[in-house]
């Protein structure tokens, strides 16, 4: 069975195609350098369209007196919220806009329209170069240096100097370790159960907020923040992983590009990219399992934990909640106060690989 990669490399090239999802305008050309949070093109999101029916949302008896108490025309523009027809009266009832639109259409006592929305800009999503145009679709960008990916994000893109205030792989985030000196910067902190940090870090603001865990409970104010977050390795009290640790605290005060975009139907995985001045060679994405490969364990209560593949069954084994699958004896690496290394059985499925 062939299994997805996830990189954590300290110098590979690194090469991703930015694509609109509809027809768009490309606005760099080949060989031109672009930021992380730069615009290579922009596109206008697909049309949406809504019928309002003013006799029946106003209960009335017959068009006629819809008709009346409509207030706009056709061809006008709505802003979200713009009244569209009121009945009066002591319990007056009210039609408003849903969204910033254009009225298409009035028949009688029905209403078309159809939403206005401003070209919507595509972010490079690393600091590279342009090597391919795509016409109308987006282009082909490449860059070389570190690259480590993560597990969650909150779909934000930055870039800026990376600091890290981490003292050990263990680290709990503190409101105390954020300095205002940091205003701008890349911050790779630790384990973050404080919802005033991330407001604090929309405060400030900060560029990128790497951390290697997160409190579930801190996912939806995450979401929200402007400050482009990643997370490395799981959710709960996780420590980073000593490879993504080393690379991060060796590669201080570097331009690191910050992409939080986090979709896993369309293969969007967050990534922490730090260009070198270096050549490097594109990773291989697709490996088989066998033993002896370091993998992450992506679902479940152990989530972000490390290990290494001990032995791959050579038939579907029974889980406790009684699904049958495919697994993996994976070898846990020691972490925080654990003793020892601890074998367990995964099912294929719920294990990345590491590179």
């Amino acid at each position: 069975m062939f299994a997805n990669k996830k990189h954590i490399l300290a110098l590979t090239k690194i090469k991703r195609t930015r694509t609109f999802p509809s027809k768009g305008q490309v606005n760099v050309r080949v060989g031109q350098k672009v930021s992380a949070n730069e615009a290579i093109g922009e596109y206008i999101q697909e049309k949406e369209y809504s019928l309002i029916n003013v006799r029946k949302l106003l209960n009335l008896n017959n068009n006629k007196d819809a008709r009346q108490l409509i207030k706009c025309k056709v061809a006008d523009t709505l802003q979200q919220d713009d009244l569209i027809a009121e009945s009066g009266g002591l319990f007056s009832k009210t039609i408003r806009a849903p969204y910033m639109s254009e009225v298409l259409l009035i028949n009688s006592s029905q209403i078309l329209l159809q939403n206005v929305s401003n070209p919507v800009p595509l972010l490079a999503g690393m600091d590279s170069i342009v090597v391919e145009i795509l016409p109308d679709r987006g282009a082909i960008l490449e860059a070389n240096g570190v690259l480590i990916q993560g597990i969650w994000g909150n779909q934000r893109i930055q870039s800026g100097m990376l600091i890290p205030i981490l003292e050990n792989p263990s680290h709990k985030l503190q409101i105390s370790d954020i300095d205002v000196t940091y205003r701008g910067s890349i911050l790779v902190g630790g384990y973050c159960d404080d919802i005033n940090i991330i407001k604090y870090a929309s405060e400030l603001p900060l560029k990128g907020l790497v951390l290697s865990s997160i409190h579930p409970d801190l996912l939806s104010v995450a979401e929200n923040s402007e400050v482009a977050i990643i997370v490395t390795d799981g959710f709960g009290d996780t420590p980073m992983n000593v490879r993504t640790f080393e690379l991060l605290t060796t590669n201080s005060k570097r331009d690191t590009s910050v992409n939080a975009e986090y979709n896993l139907q369309l293969g969007k995985i967050p990534e922490i990219i730090i260009p070198l001045p270096a050549e490097g060679y594109l990773p291989n994405d697709i490996t088989e399992f066998k033993p002896g490969l370091i993998v992450r364990i992506n679902h479940g209560p152990q989530i972000g934990l490390m290990g290494e593949i001990t032995k791959i069954m050579d038939k579907p084994s029974v889980l406790p909640h009684g699904i049958k699958t495919m697994c993996a004896l994976v070898k846990i690496f020691k972490t925080g106060d654990d003793s020892e290394q601890k074998e367990q059985l995964f099912p294929l499925a719920n294990i990345d690989v590491v590179e």
